[in-house]
């Protein structure tokens, strides 16, 4: 059985800055620990995910982060690595999940073509619960309207789009001006959905997992690929996927490819 785990960058990145700081600090040792421990708590507690937060208590409760950090200081930096290792293995077992494999649903009025529906139908049942379709084909009036709404949320005044979208980009919001002419990329082009309902990170490791599985015959552009890559948009709340392939999806083929996630027909294990 396969658990599809919460991707482990972010806090690989938080955890080393701060290491780093606490190595670099010239203040004393029980300052610096406490000093160290809030600062990584406020940094893991605002990279939040739709109620999924990442639980500071419990991280260090399991990795004694403090001792640790205090041997660092007595000299012993080379035990970095190991710090980062087992913090990252606590985090990601306390919120990796097994999918149900149950297929998901899409929200009422989302327009799909034929690329995008056999994808979300290889991809969805090993996706976490809660994750739904938000956005599928989309012209360009409908685009508009999307900046349109998401400048009245934020008490952005529409003088014109382009200066809506900019004040939308400051506040950390990822859209696009305009859709996609491009057959078979991005939401003009027929070639990208937005899912969102459950954590950013379960969603991405689930498109991950799906990629690379030689099962699922579906392929992604992965983020940070290229220009027309999916993107993790955390302030929008949504995990933008741009699909490079997908076959016609057969419910055989989906049920057995699925089968070793969810650990139906197998008494294996298999790490995702």
């Amino acid at each position: 059985m396969s658990n599809v785990k919460i991707s482990k960058i972010r806090l690989q990145q938080i955890l080393k800055e701060e290491i780093n700081h606490a190595l670099s600090s010239k203040r004393n040792t029980v300052v610096l620990i406490d000093m160290s421990r809030a600062s990584i708590e406020a940094r893991l507690l605002s990279e939040k995910t739709n109620g999924i937060r990442y639980d500071y208590g419990l991280l260090v409760e399991k990795v004694d982060l403090g001792d640790r950090l205090a041997g660092f200081w007595r000299g012993a930096k080379e035990k970095a690595a190991d710090v980062l290792s087992a913090a990252e293995e606590a985090l990601t077992n306390m919120i990796s999940y097994t999918p149900s494999g149950t297929a998901k649903s899409m929200n009422s009025g989302v327009e799909v073509t034929e690329k995008i529906k056999n994808a979300w139908e290889w991809l969805s049942p090993i996706l976490p619960d809660g994750a739904v379709m938000t956005s599928g084909l989309r012209t360009q009036a409908k685009q508009d309207s999307i900046i349109r709404d998401y400048a009245g949320r934020n008490n952005i005044p529409v003088t014109s789009l382009g200066s809506a979208l900019a004040a939308l980009k400051e506040k950390g919001y990822v859209i696009a001006r305009y859709v996609s002419s491009r057959l078979g990329f991005g939401h003009g082009g027929g070639g990208a959905m937005d899912i969102s309902g459950a954590p950013l990170d379960q969603i991405e490791a689930a498109v991950i997992a799906a990629h690379n599985d030689p099962d699922m015959k579906v392929q992604f552009r992965l983020p940070g690929t290229g220009r027309s890559s999916s993107i993790k948009e955390r302030r929008n709340n949504a995990f933008h996927t741009e699909i490079a392939s997908a076959e016609p999806a057969d419910p055989t083929a989906i049920q057995a490819a699925v089968a070793k996630y969810t650990g139906a027909g197998s008494t294996g294990s298999e790490t995702v």
